[in-house]
């Protein structure tokens, strides 16, 4: 479950065709009360604080059946995590010189994201860096002199989501020797 958001706590309640109501409680605070129907009782409810919590559903009983009370159930309330917004771009100018690192530098937006930027290209991480105010920097060398798509994907923590980049295309060229020619007439 994650704060603010409602969920779904479910009784079932089993005798002689049960009515009436069940009472959840967290604890030994009501939480909410519903009405009994084809022998179960569903509350919605959104939790307004996070961490561990023990729910309890309390059956009130009627003529033909007597009150009762569930086993606990343990729920674990998450906080809300904020969005993130993950970009990349080359510091170095494209194309690179084959051979020449490359510097990347990835930017998170969120809720003041901490925690590590993973640089991938296809499926593998080539590189990882440490968020400092938002921003993971890192410098690289590819092997080869191909076309590379590459992305940065955040994560997540605590209280920011996890997202990633749109892919950047890294184009490299070959650094050549030009040759001079001195003609001397006369």
């Amino acid at each position: 479950a994650v704060i603010n958001q409602a969920v779904n706590l479910t009784a079932t309640v089993t005798g002689s065709n049960p009515t009436g109501t069940v009472t959840f409680k967290e604890g030994s605070v009501t939480i909410g009360s519903t009405v009994i129907t084809g022998g179960k009782a569903t509350l919605t409810y959104a939790f307004n604080t996070s961490g561990p919590k023990s729910i309890v559903a309390a059956y009130a009983g009627d003529q033909n059946n007597a009150p009762s009370q569930s086993s606990p159930l343990s729920l674990t309330v998450n906080q809300n995590k904020s969005s993130t917004v993950t970009s990349l771009a080359a510091m170095t100018p494209n194309p690179v010189a084959i051979s020449a690192p490359v510097r990347l530098k990835a930017t998170v937006a969120g809720g003041s994201p901490t925690g590590t930027v993973s640089f991938v290209e296809g499926s593998q991480v080539f590189a990882s860096a440490n968020l400092v105010n938002g921003v993971a920097t890192v410098d690289y060398t590819f092997a080869g002199g191909t076309a590379r798509f590459v992305k940065a994907v955040y994560s997540g923590d605590s209280s920011n989501a996890a997202s990633e980049s749109a892919e950047l295309n890294i184009t490299f060229y070959q650094q050549g020797t030009e040759t001079v020619r001195v003609l001397v007439s006369g």
